[in-house]
C-alpha cells in the first residue's frame, strides 16, 4: 500500500485508496486516506464532502472496534448533514450510529435509529440506504425472534 503521508494522492484517488485499505482491514491507513480527503474538503469548503468523509471515518473506527470514536464521527456527520440539509447523508450517519448501538447490544436504540435512518432514506430518495436499513431492521427482528416482522422488511 501507498504511504498516505509521504505520497499524498489527489482528492479523486483518496476514496479508492481508503476503500482498498478498508477491504484489506488496514484501518489506520484507511483513516489516514480519509483524513487527507477531509483536508481537501475543508480547503475546498465542501460541506457535503466533509459530512461524507466524517461518516466514512466513523465506519473505519467502528470496523476497528473503536466505538466511542465511531459514535463521535457519525454524530458529527449527522450534524453537518442536518445543517446542509441533506436527508440522505443524515440517514447514512444515523445508520452508522445505529450500527454502533447494535454492536453495543443496545437493540432497542439500534432499532429506533435504523427506523429513523430508513425514513430519512425514503425522504431523500436513497434507495440503497432504504435497502440497508430494512436489512438491518430485519436482523434486529430476527434476533428478537420476530420472524414475521423480519420477513416484512
Amino acid at each position: 500500500m501507498r504511504d498516505p503521508v509521504s505520497e499524498p494522492l489527489p482528492p479523486d484517488a483518496l476514496l479508492t485508496a481508503a476503500r482498498d485499505c478498508e477491504l484489506a482491514g488496514e484501518w489506520a491507513e484507511a483513516a489516514a486516506h480519509y483524513e487527507h480527503w477531509y483536508a481537501h474538503a475543508v480547503a475546498a469548503r465542501d460541506a457535503r464532502g466533509i459530512a461524507e468523509v466524517t461518516r466514512r471515518i466513523g465506519h473505519v473506527h467502528r470496523n476497528a472496534k473503536q466505538m466511542e470514536l465511531a459514535d463521535e464521527y457519525f454524530t458529527l456527520s449527522f450534524a453537518l448533514a442536518e445543517l446542509l440539509p441533506n436527508t440522505s447523508l443524515m440517514g447514512r450517519a444515523l445508520n452508522g450510529i445505529a450500527a454502533v448501538r447494535y454492536t453495543e447490544r443496545a437493540l432497542e436504540d439500534a432499532e429506533l435509529l435504523y427506523a429513523q435512518a430508513r425514513q430519512l432514506a425514503v425522504d431523500g430518495g436513497d434507495r440503497e440506504l432504504v435497502g440497508q436499513t430494512e436489512q438491518n431492521l430485519a436482523i434486529v427482528a430476527t434476533i428478537r425472534g420476530e420472524a414475521e416482522q423480519a420477513t416484512a422488511w
